[in-house]
């Protein structure tokens, strides 16, 4: 990707349709497209809107302060580049000069040619750099304007503290707070740092990509004790959602950090999946696709519904407006059948006791009732993708309960109205069977769907 800053003062990018095809989360058709951006190194992936059919492409988180265009689209005009090789029809047949508005990075005296891939990163010296920011940030805390902002988000002192969150006076993440990304082993991956105010963009910056840090999950090592436990693990978009979720008492939380994920692999394991997502259309579209995702890998997938949220963007918002979580995210978390031997994972004391009122139903929203129908195809191809479901083999079921599941399978099978239904009943009523009649269930849904 080559920089260009026009005579109106405007910066442009230029780029092949084939360099943002690659970039990360990228999805779209023949006439648009959409990604994450590459310039703040965003991870939204909706962020970057590419117009094919135009040629140009911008990230409604930036702004207007530059643009995309599309660097062998029929309508683009090739800017000069003083790098620019080869004997084709674009290149040109002497150096050119460059031109006094054209912006290129200096070349390193280290660096080899210009389009030579950069050395592979010290990781070693990256994670002891990393961890020596986090470590910084952590101390820098108490009594900065970070400890303020999250005073005022409802993140108390002792919360941040527990969630290693930090505030980074110097480097990439300078007067933001640091949230320590990690993956489902506990160790520091990445970090991401949010503004304190919403007018700065981005409002979250994570350290990039580029220099070998991996973006994982903020508070991800929870994810082993929701494994070891079998208790429902909680998923958000934002670290400050989950922050919230745990300064709330629902510590078994971990934020997405964004609206997919490239590490499905980490919730392998886990009994149930909880996701609590944005109640916006990315949100929507995330809920979806990690639905169908976490389901094929055998996890049983629950929905809160957006309309949960009363208004509100997320459960940080909704935690900040009433110290209150939704009643069915509470009750389902510490519902009786969710209390072990293990013990359930609340907090002793932890505030989240008072409840919202008057909320709808966990399956109001769910994606086979609101989404259409073209999701079980979709589900047929996810399922065949991850094999068959972990949790619904029949092997060691009765001879009557296989039987009669697999006569109900034939039914429902044919009645796509019956089938949806029976997957919300399953969700509502999953706390009364036995495990036998639970696995039944599974088993019918499972052939019901790939039938």
């Amino acid at each position: 990707m080559r920089e260009y800053r026009a005579k109106s003062g405007r910066l442009i990018y230029y780029a092949t349709r084939r360099e943002l095809e690659t970039l990360s989360g990228y999805r779209g058709n023949d006439r648009k497209g959409r990604a994450c951006c590459p310039i703040h190194d965003g991870d939204n992936p909706t962020a970057l809107s590419i117009d094919w059919s135009t040629g140009w492409a911008a990230c409604w988180s930036c702004g207007d302060a530059w643009s995309i265009r599309v660097e062998d689209h029929p309508d683009a005009k090739v800017v000069p580049n003083r790098y620019q090789t080869g004997t084709g029809s674009r290149a040109p047949k002497a150096p050119p000069k460059r031109p006094q508005n054209v912006r290129t990075a200096p070349r390193r005296a280290d660096r080899g040619p210009h389009d030579q891939r950069p050395a592979e990163p010290d990781f070693d010296a990256l994670r002891a750099n990393l961890a020596a920011v986090i470590e910084t940030a952590v101390e820098r805390l108490p009594g900065s304007l970070g400890e303020t902002y999250l005073d005022g988000r409802g993140i108390p002192l002792d919360v941040a503290r527990s969630l290693r969150l930090g505030w980074s006076v110097a480097g990439k993440l300078a007067e933001r707070v640091v949230f320590p990304l990690c993956g489902s082993d506990g160790l520091a991956t990445s970090a991401t740092g949010r503004a304190t105010d919403d007018h700065t963009k981005p409002k979250y910056k994570a350290l990039p990509t580029s220099d070998g840090y991996v973006k994982t999950l903020f508070n991800g090592g929870v994810i082993a004790q929701a494994k070891r436990t079998g208790h429902p693990l909680i998923v958000v978009e934002g670290p400050l959602d989950a922050a919230a979720c745990v300064a709330a008492g629902l510590p078994l939380t971990v934020a997405l950090c964004g609206a997919a994920y490239a590490h499905l692999e980490h919730f392998s394991g886990l009994q149930t999946v909880i996701l609590a997502l944005d109640a916006d259309d990315a949100g929507q579209d995330a809920r979806r696709a990690l639905w169908l995702d976490l389901t094929a890998r055998g996890i049983d997938v629950l929905v809160l519904p957006a309309s949960a949220l009363a208004g509100a963007k997320d459960l940080g918002e909704y935690w900040q407006r009433s110290r209150a979580m939704p009643t069915q995210l509470v009750g389902r978390v510490i519902g009786p059948h969710m209390q072990r031997a293990t013990g359930h994972p609340m907090h002793a004391g932890a505030p989240h006791a008072r409840a919202a009122e008057s909320e709808p139903s966990w399956h109001e929203e769910t994606p086979m009732t609101s989404q259409g129908w073209p999701i079980i195809e979709e589900l047929q191809q996810r399922t065949a993708e991850y094999q068959r479901y972990s949790m619904m083999t029949p092997s060691d079921l009765p001879a009557d309960l296989k039987a009669e599941a697999e006569e109900l399978a034939i039914e429902l099978a044919d009645d796509l109205d019956a089938l949806g239904q029976f997957w919300a009943d399953l969700h509502r009523r999953e706390h009364l069977l036995t495990a036998d009649d639970r696995r039944a269930a599974h088993y019918t849904l499972q052939l019901a769907i790939e039938s």
